[in-house]
């Protein structure tokens, strides 16, 4: 679930100063870039992390992951081959707090 500005809901968030905020929603715009690289036709995860990474660090926010997995089994994966339900995972510091989020990629 979300909030109505798109951060993934948590009760971590209301450790965010309202700059802070701001900044965070970069992970999910970066998970929303990576769904729209996806449908473009890039299924390599180097690839979709990039455009992840690429957005946290453009919202100075630390990267403690950012990961390709099965949805399933939650393993790595290379890339996402056709109909194969996968997911983008993110866990990110916006100063000292740790926010999580995910995306389903694939499928």
């Amino acid at each position: 679930m979300r909030e109505p500005d798109g951060l993934a809901m948590s009760s971590r968030n209301a450790y965010l100063s309202p700059e802070e905020r701001k900044r965070a929603l970069a992970i999910s715009r970066g998970l929303g870039a990576a769904q729209t690289l996806y449908r473009s036709g890039t299924a390599q995860a180097s690839a979709l992390i990039e455009v992840v990474r690429r957005e946290l660090r453009a919202a100075d926010l630390r990267e403690d992951y950012v990961e390709l997995v099965d949805a399933e089994r939650l393993k790595p994966l290379s890339a996402v081959q056709p109909g194969q339900p996968a997911r983008l995972l993110v866990a990110a510091f916006c100063g000292a707090t740790r926010l999580i989020d995910n995306q389903p990629i694939g499928g």
